[in-house]
């Protein structure tokens, strides 16, 4: 953790948002080890069963962690908790997640329309997702069949809940179209992208429609490298945008879309 921090630092990243299921970020920064790095940190939910159970657990494992600071006030954007997708998260964890995030006015985060099997899985009910949870005898009742992902999701979370919306790859113009015109935002992960071969996100239309955009790196299970320039880089190989506006996505988006604009 100490290492990753000290690489993204030299990168010139000042703020992290960090996802994930173990809360190593959030103690190595308790503990004063991120090098002046500021850290935001969701502890990240995910699953079918047991919903109920792990939404408690993990807002205890909050509670107990933060001391002082008190899960159930309005407090500063520091801690919090996220879940991981809509095909691999339990509709009523969501729902659960978003209001909680939204009555506190934080930042809901979510994984949204990033592959096709994910599409396929939602669309129809059907595919490799709905194998697996056969195989693994796990009841899935997402309802539908949805337009997309996000059809899904905007029945889940509170209207004009403050929302990040991970690759958002797949998402057809009628979801765009409302995403523009709520409190969210989409950050695209160009080097994890590449890695999965995913198919390019609609980043012309993201603009033409005035979504906010940001870049991120996803995690280092599907990238090289944590490096924003690296990122930057690539994205600039398969897009023709200016340096200016790829720039800005990783800078002043990234600040935006944390509500850390001005900073």
């Amino acid at each position: 953790v100490r290492e990753g921090a000290q690489s993204l630092l030299a990168d010139g990243v000042g703020t992290l948002l960090d996802i994930g299921n173990s809360d190593a970020s959030s103690s190595a920064n308790r503990a004063g080890e991120l090098g002046g790095l500021r850290l935001l940190f969701r502890q990240e939910l995910i699953g079918w069963k047991g919903a109920s159970k792990q939404l408690s657990d993990r807002k205890k494992e909050l509670h107990k962690r933060a001391g002082k600071w008190d899960l159930d006030r309005a407090q500063p954007d520091v801690d919090g908790l996220s879940v991981h997708a809509p095909h691999s998260t339990h509709p009523n964890l969501i729902a659960a997640v978003a209001q909680d995030e939204a009555l506190h006015r934080k930042l809901f985060t979510i994984h949204l329309a990033e592959g096709v099997e994910e599409g396929e899985f939602l669309t129809t009910g059907g595919g490799l997702w709905k194998e697996w949870f056969q195989q693994e005898r796990i009841p899935t009742k997402i309802g539908g069949p949805w337009r997309d992902g996000w059809e899904l999701l905007s029945k889940k979370i509170p209207h004009g809940t403050r929302t990040l919306l991970i690759h958002g790859n797949l998402l057809g113009e009628r979801s765009l179209r409302e995403i523009a015109l709520n409190n969210v935002s989409i950050v695209h992960c160009p080097l994890s992208h590449h890695f999965f071969g995913h198919i390019d996100p609609p980043l012309r239309t993201w603009v033409r429609l005035g979504i906010p955009i940001a870049l991120g790196s996803d995690s280092l299970a599907s990238s090289p490298t944590l490096s924003l320039w690296e990122s930057m880089r690539l994205l600039k190989k398969r897009e023709d945008f200016s340096d200016n506006t790829i720039l800005r996505w990783a800078t002043e988006g990234g600040a935006a879309a944390l509500g850390l604009s001005g900073i």
